[in-house]
């Protein structure tokens, strides 16, 4: 597994800065002898430390960076990013 691209994200006023950094991940594959990368997301809490990992969530590299983008854009954090993958999975 490896990261392909990164985009971070800082909210807030100075006194209480969030910082997020957001991960796509892309794996090699073999499903019956087919070999194609799997993409997945990982977002980190830069300041708390608090990091999730989804692998696997799509085979279209393009909808996987719609994927990093759309977390990045509205600051989805380590605890909401399986909602958010579950609701984007459901689209």
């Amino acid at each position: 597994m490896r990261v392909l691209d990164w985009r971070k994200l800082t909210r807030g006023r100075p006194a209480a800065r969030y910082h997020w950094r957001y991960g796509l991940l892309v794996e090699d594959i073999e499903v019956d002898g087919f070999h194609c990368e799997s993409y997945g997301v990982v977002v980190t809490d830069l300041v708390g430390g608090q990091e999730a990992v989804r692998r696997h969530v799509s085979v279209n590299a393009r909808e996987a960076v719609e994927l990093l983008d759309l977390l990045a854009r509205n600051g989805v954090t380590p605890t909401t990013l399986g909602d958010v993958i579950e609701d984007w999975l459901g689209r």
